[in-house]
């Protein structure tokens, strides 16, 4: 198109000007998606013949072809707009250095992974989920290229070091889907491999695909097994029980979770003994053992609080929540999960704040309150169906009373719309409604546009504004800045605008925006 071929001239033109060592960091740097820091192009470009890194990227900004961007902290991160990358990367291609660029571009990434992982279970969680939310794109790019090359432990390492954080942060599906695509690669016995298989059970059990759940699991188990791996045999077992749990065996849930619990205390793991209390506690639930339920919950609880971590902090919460609804007491659901809430925001953990949503809905409900219930219960569908999880069978027959007890206070219509409106809000709006007093209505929600090539695809305008706002370029930080939103909160946005759209990144979500603006 006309306005294509303007810009490609241009590059063309500002490229021409630069001396060889700027070309040669300017196409390395398209390695990177979604930015970097100082230290990883220091880390990821071969090295420019007498010149700094740091000089040369000081050109390239003056020059307009790299973008700097300074946080609140002080922290300096720099990017390429996204054609500019494009442009780039395929100079990059053309040249003999793209196999080493991108290599060395994929063992960073890996690198900075697998030092998070363990930090993700403990008193630094909620900074690291921020940085790791920060370099997502550069995951992917890294995940990518080792698929694409066949680099199938590299990419068994990496997507095991990234699967709390795809948990944690509600990337279930894409997360299933960069593990499922390693396991695939190939079938050596490695920790790595355990690592996986384990992550994948997780997710696979949190989108009720419970067979392949306990398939992934009962794998894993074995190889970890066979190479004497207790960590992933522990791990395995409470993903199994967790699994069968969901269906409704939970006399096996209890013993396959038991029979894990000495490996964690022998490790001294505190977030595997933490979760397998919590856990415990579910099954305890679920039989109306509420006393034994509250104990492990407690003590679950006590541990997470003490080795800081926050995600099992807020699952205990949360437990504890629903154990106050089912005993109806109302006062102690209502300030537990107001509690949780607060936390879920704070720490960008989307799976608390759906478990949440639903609770404040039950209560709602529970208190003669049927169209704030179902608004609440709308929002609450919403986020789970962003994050790629359902209803498990137990957990619909826990909240399933409810839902039809506020139902009936209700005409059909009323229902019906309170519903949709609750669907509409974006998670932010969700959460101030289910932290209000008030069953009035919410502010009005944006009015749904249609794509034009398949109606069953709807953006808000919020979710158009954000896509206009990738379509400039901007990253997540930026876009979260010029419109007032935390920056996981625009991660989700553009997560739920590619799915409602089919696409797979934000260049061809630039492609579309484009389109859409020359259509008549």
């Amino acid at each position: 198109m006309p306005r294509q071929q303007t810009l490609r001239g241009t590059l063309d033109w500002s490229y021409d000007l630069l001396s060889e060592p700027e070309k040669r960091l300017f196409c390395q740097l398209s390695a990177f998606a979604g930015g970097w820091t100082l230290e990883a192009a220091e880390a990821v470009v071969v090295c420019v013949e007498g010149e700094t890194v740091l000089d040369l990227l000081g050109t390239l900004v003056g020059k307009s072809l790299v973008v700097v961007e300074v946080a609140q902290d002080g922290s300096v991160r720099y990017t390429l707009l996204e054609p500019v990358r494009q442009y780039a990367r395929e100079k990059l291609e053309e040249s003999e250095e793209a196999e080493v660029v991108l290599r060395r571009h994929a063992l960073f990434f890996l690198t900075l992974a697998e030092r998070a992982e363990p930090e993700l279970k403990g008193a630094g969680q909620e900074e690291w989920l921020v940085l790791l939310e920060e370099e997502h794109d550069n995951f992917r790019a890294a995940l990518s290229w080792a698929l694409e090359q066949g680099e199938a432990e590299l990419a068994l390492r990496l997507g095991a070091a990234l699967g709390e954080f795809w948990h944690m942060h509600g990337h279930l599906s894409e997360g299933r889907r960069w593990l499922e695509g390693a396991l695939a690669k190939g079938d050596a016995a490695s920790v790595a491999r355990v690592k996986a298989l384990a992550k994948a059970s997780w997710i696979a059990w949190e989108q009720t695909d419970l067979e392949r759940a306990t398939a992934l699991g009962e794998e894993g188990l074995k190889l970890a097994s066979k190479l004497g791996d207790e960590e992933g045999a522990a791990t395995t077992l409470l993903n199994l029980g967790v699994a069968v749990m969901v269906r409704g065996e939970l006399e096996r849930a209890t013993s396959l979770i038991e029979d894990g619990l000495p490996l964690f205390r022998e490790s001294g793991d505190k977030w595997g003994l933490a979760r397998s209390l919590l856990c415990l506690g579910l099954v305890a639930m679920f039989r109306e053992d509420y006393e034994r339920a509250k104990a492990l919950t407690e003590e679950g609880l006590a541990i997470s609080r003490e080795s800081g971590d926050v995600w099992c902090s807020n699952m205990a919460l949360n437990q504890m929540a629903l154990m106050a609804l089912l005993r109806e007491d109302f006062g102690r659901t209502e300030a537990l999960g107001k509690e949780s809430l607060e936390l879920s925001r704070r720490s960008g953990m989307v799976h608390h704040i759906a478990f949440a949503l639903h609770t404040a809905a039950a209560l709602a409900g529970s208190r003669g309150q049927p169209v704030r219930s179902a608004r609440l219960w709308g929002a609450a569908e919403a986020l789970r169906e962003a994050i790629g999880t359902a209803f498990s069978p137990m957990e619909q027959r826990v909240y399933e009373p409810y839902m039809a007890a506020a139902r009936d206070q209700v005409e059909d219509a009323a229902w019906e719309a309170a519903w949709s409106e609750g669907r509409a809000m974006d998670t932010d709006e969700a959460i101030e409604y289910a932290l209000s007093e008030e069953e009035g209505t919410p502010s009005t929600p944006p009015a749904p546009r249609q794509r034009v090539d398949d109606e069953s695809a709807l953006l808000t305008r919020r979710e158009e504004e954000v896509a206009a706002l990738v379509a400039r370029g901007l990253t997540n930080r930026l876009i979260a800045s010029e419109i007032s939103l935390s920056e996981h909160t625009v991660a989700n946005h553009v997560a739920r605008i590619l799915r409602k759209l089919g696409l797979d990144s934000r260049s061809q979500l630039t492609a579309w925006v484009l389109e859409q603006r020359t259509l008549p």
